[in-house]
């Protein structure tokens, strides 16, 4: 577990596709008509550098983690999402950074990316206050980047 002044994020098991069973099983509220974009990282999570949960005050408000764990170069790539009524609450940040502060204490880790399309722009805002620089285009994508 990831832990910040408001949220938790819990490591995502693979079996938590049935999210009012992992609510019940976390003792949280899952909110209704939202469901977070995970399960094309479910199958590839590596451990710790899997997708996790985003617990603020016993609800499920958003999903964060890593595309899998660092590539030979020490570089993991984050994501992050939440729920459409918690939005502008800053969770997303709080997110950011939280794995950031996480990432950067892995011995294996030298770089963290980030790719939100261009038209992001809430997400380009959350990153460059959590810290990341615009390193230019990875296909249709930007490219941004921390260094330690």
């Amino acid at each position: 577990m990831i832990e910040t002044e408001r949220l938790r994020l819990y490591s995502w098991p693979p079996a938590a596709l049935d999210l009012e069973s992992f609510g019940r099983e976390l003792g949280i509220v899952v909110p209704t008509g939202w469901r977070p974009d995970v399960t094309d990282i479910l199958p590839a999570r590596h451990g710790p550098f899997g997708p996790y949960a985003v617990v603020c005050a016993h609800e499920l408000v958003g999903s964060g983690g890593f595309h899998g764990p660092p590539d030979a170069d020490g570089t993991i790539e984050i994501g992050y999402e939440v729920a459409p009524d918690r939005r502008g609450q800053g969770y997303a940040t709080e997110i950011a950074r939280a794995l950031v502060a996480w990432a950067l204490g892995q011995p294996e880790v030298s770089r963290i990316i980030a790719c939100p399309t261009p038209d992001n722009v809430a997400s380009i805002r959350v990153l460059e206050r959590a810290g990341f620089d615009r390193a230019g285009m990875r296909g249709e994508e930007l490219l941004f980047e921390l260094r330690p």
